[in-house]
Order: structure tokens, then C-alpha cells, then sequence
């Protein structure tokens, strides 16, 4: 009956598939979002030191701890949605996910539990990486083999916009609560509110998964059996080398885009002169300004293909970034958020063409592999952004680590653009 279902409905499957993906892909970006926004509370409330750049450097040491726990968690869900499907995949992703998102919500702090308090809030964050290690290759290849050709630029679209409409949401939620709540509730509980909210959106992911039906993109034909015998990983990096160092490339300067737009961009704001609050409103009016422009410009990748996306948003990526520095630099509300919104505008170009290569560029028997393992590398380089950043402010006095990363995007993507091995595999 579900196979009669589907078949007679194709439209109802599409959208039922893009709707299990962007549940629990949402719970990722929310609590990306979250923790960003919401990082000089956690910093007081867990991490305490005598200087507040110190304790704000320890919570992004922290928060980079579980992109590189991600890869392992990548090989772990990645082999299990090549081999077994990516809906088992998917459901195991937001499980791990939600459960453990929600105790991050109840550590103690360290007022009451000393050392521990962080300790516990490291290893959380590490257990999160691993859930989330294999979530965004799994829910790309599973809404890219329910749209099927022709439509993945558009399916790829929405589900960009959906996860980062999620990160809105989350700073939105935040942003609320630090203009009703003071400084003191917002350190003491109100941070742990916005983590707790993952039990509904959990929920309602778990469930909208577990009805999804599986991948039509398993039903292509089956490898020799020399590759059928092999693991994924060994596949992967057995025939995929040139396109996943390919797509890595690009995946890096995408990622560290949203560093420098988040977690970077926070940390001016806050070390010359604004509240908590108010950086927390220029967060969100560049999640909106994101979220926008991923809509507006998709059809830009539609007409120019992945290639030469790419290389305008890393064009405009290079023209945008002086005016977040400066703005991010000024002191200033209305400035701050200016900057978000113009640096957001490169950044959201570049989210489709990478979801896009992602399901394109890889054979269904290896996609989540792959993915898994180049788009968790980029991850864990950009999650270095804020904490190497405040390191060297604090070590060196170098005010300028957030150009150092941005020129370091930019110069893989351009190698990957100009050296890279780019091909289309038919079979999604």
C-alpha cells in the first residue's frame, strides 16, 4: 500500500521526504544558532574565569570539541545510510541528537558542580558531534533522491532555508529572552530554556522520520562486487578521492562563512562594546538576511550551474567581509546589523550550490560517505574560527584572524574551482 502510495503520489512523497529531512536537520542549525547567540551566557554560567574573554574563548574551545568528534560520527551513520538506508540513518541522527541537546539544557553550573560543570558540558557537545556526524550528508541524498533530476536545485533550496529558518527561530527565541529576562536569569536559566525546546522539536522530528518511507536512490544498480565487498569509507576514498577533495574545497569556504557571520561577527560585537542583547539582535537580523537570500538567489545555481555559484559567492564573499569587519568593529547597533545582512547575502548564495554538489557529485553506494567525510573536514576547520580568533587577540593582541580565515576559504575554494575534478553522477 505505501509503494502504491508513493507511486501514485509522487508530489505527497517529495514533500513528506522534505519534511523528515528538515525536522531533525533543523535541530542541528537550531542548536548552531543557540549556542551562538547565547555564548556569553554559557561562558558565565559554566565556564567562569576572571576574564571574560578567557571564559568566552573556553565556551567556543568547547564548542569547536564537537566538529571534530563529528567525523567519527560521520563514518558511523554514514556507513549505516549506505549500507542499511538513510532512513535508518536520519533516525538515528535526531535521536542521539535531541536526547543529547536536551541534557546539554540540564548540566549544573559551576556554582554548584565545580569542574565538573564543564567537563560535562564538553562531553556533551562531543556526544552531539557524533550524533550530528552523518546528518547533513544523509538529509541531502535522501531529499535529492525523492526530487530526482531537475528538481534537486530547488528541493536543495528549501531544505537550506528551512534548517537555517530553524537557526532564525533559535536566535529569535533567544534574542526574546534576553530583552524580557536580565543579564542574571538569562546566566543563571534562561539559556538552558532554549535547549530544553528540543524536547517538541525532537518529538515531532523522531516521528516524522520514523513514518518517512526509504530512498529510491538504493534501487540504482548494484557495484561489482569488488566495491560491493568494501566498506563505504573505503570505497569513498578509493574511487572518490578527486571529487570529495573537490568538494571540500568549496564546503570550506561556505562553512567558514558561517563562522565569520556568527560565531565571528558575535565576538566583535561584544568585545567592542555591545550587550549580549543587542548582539543577539543583529544575530538574528542576519539569520533572516541568510534565510532570504538562500529563496531569492537559488535560481541563480539553477541558470549558472555549481561552478560559477561558487565563484560569485566566493567573489562576494571577498567584497562583503571589510564591511562586517568594520561594522562588527564599530560599537554600533544599527551598523552591526548592517554588516550581518550585506556579509549574509555571499553566504546564502553559497548554500544551495553546496548542497547541491553534495548529491550530485557522488554515486548513491558511497553519497553519505563521502559527504560525511569532506563535509564534517570543512565543519571542523570552521568551527576553529572563533576560538583561534579570541586566541590570538589574547595571546598576540592580532585583531585580524577573522581575515586570515577568510582569505583561507577563499584561496581552497578558487583551487577547487580552477584544479578540481568535477563531474555529475546520474544515478540520483
Amino acid at each position: 500500500m505505501l509503494i502504491q502510495d508513493e507511486v501514485a503520489h509522487p508530489t505527497r512523497t517529495r514533500r513528506r521526504a522534505l519534511a523528515a529531512a528538515v525536522s531533525g536537520h533543523a535541530i542541528e542549525w537550531y542548536e548552531f544558532a543557540v549556542y551562538g547567540v547565547v555564548a556569553a551566557y554559557v561562558a558565565a554560567a559554566v565556564f567562569p574565569a576572571d576574564d571574560p574573554e578567557v571564559s568566552l574563548l573556553l565556551v567556543w574551545a568547547g564548542y569547536a570539541t564537537a566538529f571534530f568528534v563529528r567525523p567519527v560520527g560521520g563514518l558511523v551513520l554514514a556507513h549505516l545510510g549506505d549500507r542499511h538506508g538513510r532512513k535508518k540513518a536520519l533516525f538515528t541522527s535526531v535521536l542521539l541528537m535531541s536526547a543529547v541537546t536536551v541534557a546539554m539544557g540540564l548540566v549544573p553550573g559551576y556554582e554548584a558542580a565545580g569542574l565538573a560543570a564543564p567537563v560535562l558540558f564538553v562531553a556533551l557537545r562531543a556526544a552531539q558531534g557524533f550524533a550530528v556526524g552523518g546528518e547533513m550528508s544523509s538529509a541531502v541524498s535522501y531529499t535529492a533522491e525523492h526530487a530526482g533530476p531537475g528538481r534537486q536545485v530547488r528541493t536543495a533550496s528549501w531544505l537550506a532555508a528551512g534548517t537555517f529558518g530553524a537557526s532564525l527561530a533559535g536566535s529569535l527565541a533567544a534574542t526574546a529572552l534576553s530583552l524580557v529576562l536580565s543579564t542574571e536569569a538569562m546566566t543563571a536559566w534562561g539559556w538552558r530554556v532554549l535547549f530544553l525546546v528540543t524536547v517538541p522539536l525532537g518529538a515531532i522530528a523522531i516521528v516524522l522520520r520514523a513514518r518517512a518511507s526509504e530512498s529510491p536512490g538504493l534501487a540504482d544498480p548494484s557495484p561489482p562486487p569488488r566495491q560491493a565487498a568494501r566498506l563505504p569509507v573505503t570505497d569513498a576514498l578509493a574511487t572518490q578521492r578527486g571529487p570529495m577533495l573537490t568538494f571540500v574545497g568549496i564546503a570550506v569556504l561556505y562553512c567558514i562563512g558561517l563562522s565569520v557571520a556568527f560565531g565571528g561577527h558575535l565576538n566583535e560585537m561584544l568585545l567592542h562594546g555591545l550587550t549580549a542583547p543587542d548582539a543577539l539582535v543583529a544575530n538574528t537580523a542576519t539569520y533572516a538576511g541568510l534565510v532570504v537570500s538562500i529563496l531569492l538567489l537559488a535560481p541563480v545555481c539553477e541558470r549558472l550551474g555549481i561552478r560559477r555559484t561558487m565563484a560569485a559567492a566566493a567573489a562576494g564573499v571577498a567584497a562583503a567581509f571589510p564591511v562586517l569587519f568594520l561594522c562588527g568593529s564599530s560599537g554600533s547597533l544599527p551598523l552591526a546589523v548592517a554588516g550581518g545582512v550585506v556579509f549574509s547575502v555571499p553566504v546564502g548564495l553559497s548554500a544551495t550550490p553546496v548542497y547541491v554538489a553534495l548529491a550530485q557529485m557522488f554515486p548513491a553506494r558511497v553519497r553519505v560517505t563521502a559527504g560525511a567525510l569532506t563535509f564534517n573536514a570543512a565543519t571542523a576547520v570552521a568551527s576553529l574560527v572563533p576560538a583561534v580568533t579570541l586566541g590570538l587577540r589574547t595571546a598576540t593582541g592580532f585583531e585580524h584572524g577573522l581575515a586570515l580565515w577568510t582569505a583561507l576559504g577563499l584561496a581552497v575554494c578558487v583551487a577547487s574551482l580552477t584544479v578540481g575534478t568535477w563531474r555529475q553522477v546520474h544515478d540520483a
